[in-house]
């Protein structure tokens, strides 16, 4: 296993209340001329640059997604990044529900602004409209480095005053985000993570600074909705009781479901989430002492449906789960052929 760096800049006012970027995802403004944009190095420190996601997508849940895509306005060629094992409150989340025009809408979670608007401000030090930064991402072959959604999946590093800060980490450090674990992690990845999510509720930071962080499954509002940033915002004045991101999704997608009038959907929450039979998940205890090829085969029943850890209406708020990710492919644009080589 190697590392891919992605090398590019990160524009500021991307992120909410200027724009509309939440806290773990982001657009990087990547110069494909550029030498060394992308590099692959492998595990013997042997680096190459590839092109292998210049005209290249990703086959997955909403048909086929280019990795690079051109913004004409801005004129310039961007990757979207999942930063890696995080989880921040929801700002605008829109389930894909055939049939729910009128009924749908971007739910937001309590958080979901404070946590973009941390972001906002700690990147805003530098005075910089534009940070450079590299994008890593911990990977065998090309198609381990982008999730169904075609998102490049990986770590987000900045220099600020002359030190290199993942902000993966200091998101979670600071309170800003959740951690969330999926199988194509490392077992290194989700301890440091985990060790980050202890010292920000030790020091009661962010979303930790009150207990606002449920167990017990929150009651969904489809009255919280995205909005667009006012000229100033007060950190934490969106504050309330939040459960874990993905099952806010859930609840989203259930809620619309719902609203529509889909069939065969349970009335019941944790009916519709053990009713999702791609769920899947192993404790992370479980995941972290094994020593196996790490293959849904080889945990064999420890792998288990998501809803079967809901007991009694508690629900894990992503710590204590690694979860099982779809697998993407990468392609050449317009063919089914899998590129399996940097």
């Amino acid at each position: 296993m190697g590392i891919l760096t992605v090398q590019g800049s990160l524009r500021v006012a991307q992120f909410w209340p200027k724009g509309g970027a939440d806290a773990d995802t982001a657009t990087v403004e990547v110069v494909l001329a550029r030498r060394n944009a992308f590099v692959y190095t492998d595990d013997r420190g042997r680096k190459q640059e590839t092109r292998a996601f210049m005209k290249a997508e990703v086959v997955g849940r909403q048909g086929p997604q280019p990795v690079v895509r051109h913004d004409k306005k801005l004129d310039s060629d961007k990757i979207n990044v999942r930063l890696q094992g995080i989880d921040a409150p929801e700002l605008h989340y829109q389930p894909t529900v055939k049939g729910s025009a009128g009924k749908n809408g971007k739910f937001r979670q309590c958080f979901g602004e404070s946590c973009a608007h941390a972001l906002l401000r700690y990147l805003s030090q530098l005075k910089m409209p534009e940070i450079p930064c590299e994008v890593l991402s911990r990977v065998l072959k090309p198609s381990d480095v982008c999730d169904v959604y075609g998102r490049v999946v990986g770590n987000l590093v900045i220099t600020l005053d002359g030190a290199r800060v993942d902000l993966n980490h200091w998101i979670i450090s600071e309170g800003w985000a959740l951690p969330s674990f999926y199988n194509s992690m490392t077992k290194s990845e989700i301890r440091q993570l985990m060790a980050d999510f202890t010292a920000a509720k030790d020091g009661k930071r962010g979303i930790h600074s009150g207990r606002y962080v449920a167990a017990k499954l929150v009651k969904f509002s489809d009255k919280r909705r995205y909005r667009k940033g006012p000229g100033t915002f007060k950190s934490l004045s969106d504050k309330g009781r939040i459960n874990s991101p993905k099952f806010f999704r859930r609840q989203a997608e259930h809620h619309v479901k719902l609203a529509v009038g889909t069939a065969g959907i349970p009335a019941s929450f944790s009916s519709f989430v053990s009713s999702k039979k791609e769920d899947k998940a192993v404790g992370r205890e479980i995941f972290l002492a094994h020593r196996g090829s790490g293959t849904a085969q080889s945990f064999g029943k420890q792998l288990r449906q998501l809803g079967t850890f809901v007991k009694q209406g508690s629900y894990p708020i992503g710590t204590e789960l690694v979860f099982w990710e779809a697998a993407a492919k990468l392609v050449k644009a317009g063919t089914k052929k899998e590129i399996t080589s940097w």
